[in-house]
């Protein structure tokens, strides 16, 4: 073949080649547009949970795993009251006898996602700025002092506090967990033996209710005017 005629031929099909590329891509939109939009998931879809979280649920709603055998994390944060108090009482009642009132109101857990996890105060630099409103306030940490830099440490509160469920101390707790309906379940996602080790298994539980108020989406919903 002439010299001419190959790089005649050579120099065609590359501009042929860039040309269906940039038909192609400009096609594209139109063919995103036309296919057909992901079907949105029903309202009433049910969360996916992983193991822990599965397990966190059913720790959160157990009223077994108080002394009193009444009260469970839900009863002072109720997933109606958007995870707060289900009533007017200024303070919660608890204890082995559900009558000793707790310390403080009780805060909702509705965002932890979103909180800081360490405790910090950002100061101004002058003083004058610090006695104005542009010094920043404390912020992080959980509970309403933020003593609490991890969701897990704050989850064991209640469990021991002797105004609320009132256990002992860990062991009671896992006491009560071993024979809940749902042990065995947590020995196959902790570990058969994971009761012989009551540090870890303590730990675990704790786990296992940060895992659920994470993961559920009623504990972060979005759904305020202000989300759209």
């Amino acid at each position: 073949m002439p010299f001419f005629a190959t790089r005649f031929t050579e120099r065609t099909a590359t501009r042929l080649a860039a040309l269906a590329a940039l038909v192609s891509a400009a096609l594209l939109p139109f063919a995103a547009a036309a296919a057909p939009a992901a079907a949105p998931a029903p309202a009433d879809a049910k969360p996916v949970y992983s193991d822990a979280a599965a397990l966190g649920k059913l720790m959160f709603f157990d009223a077994s795993l108080s002394a009193s055998g009444k009260m469970s994390c839900a009863s002072c944060h109720s997933p109606s009251h958007a995870y707060g108090p289900p009533n007017g009482l200024a303070a919660q009642l608890g204890g082995p006898d559900m009558r000793s009132q707790g310390t403080r109101a009780v805060p909702s857990l509705r965002y932890v996602l979103n909180r800081t996890p360490m405790w910090s105060h950002a100061q101004a630099a002058s003083m004058s700025e610090r006695l104005s409103e542009t010094d920043n306030a404390p912020v992080g940490g959980f509970g309403w002092d933020g003593r609490f830099n991890r969701l897990h440490d704050q989850a064991s509160f209640p469990l021991l506090n002797p105004n609320e469920m009132a256990n002992k101390d860990p062991a009671a707790v896992l006491a009560k967990l071993e024979h809940a309906p749902y042990a065995a379940r947590f020995k196959e996602v902790f570990g058969q033996n994971i009761f012989t080790d009551p540090n870890k298994a303590f730990t675990q539980a704790m786990y296992a209710i940060e895992r659920f108020e994470l993961e559920d989406p009623s504990f972060h919903p979005y759904t305020s005017k202000f989300d759209y």
